[in-house]
């Protein structure tokens, strides 16, 4: 979900219209093409039900950027699309995760994971609250 559009095979994907909407990560990221972004920043969250309460609140709207989960644990895709994502379009990439191991180590797998990763720098929850309570993201 995001400012973001892009061609995935002959599919055009266009979050930009809707970018409180969710689409699902390209599986290949070979087919991926024509990426086109105006966001300042991607955030990474831990959890569907995190990325679900930012979709209702219109995060994207009120905020720059690309919203993107695992789910829990990335899935290499998931993975590779933030990395490319990172990579091509040159935005600094933050994490949303618990502050527990399991947060933690959810971190370190986008980081360092089967591949080397994006940096991605973590934000703890608390943090966050702040930022948002002061409109400051």
């Amino acid at each position: 979900m995001g400012w973001i559009r892009f061609v995935e095979g002959e599919k055009k994907v266009y979050c930009i219209t809707n970018v409180n909407a969710a689409f699902p990560i390209p599986v290949s990221i070979e087919a991926i093409k024509d990426v086109v972004s105006v966001a300042h920043y991607i955030l990474v969250v831990e959890k569907e039900a995190v990325f679900q309460r930012l979709a209702n609140d219109k995060f994207c709207e009120k905020n720059r950027c690309i919203v993107i989960t695992g789910r829990g644990y990335p899935d290499i895709p998931t993975r590779r699309f933030l990395r490319y994502l990172v990579e091509q379009l040159h935005l600094p990439a933050y994490c949303l995760v618990d502050s527990d191991p399991y947060g933690f180590d959810i971190l370190a797998t986008y980081k360092f994971g089967s591949m080397v990763g994006p940096k991605i720098y973590l934000i703890s929850n608390y943090l966050f609250e702040v930022l948002i309570a002061s409109k400051a993201v």
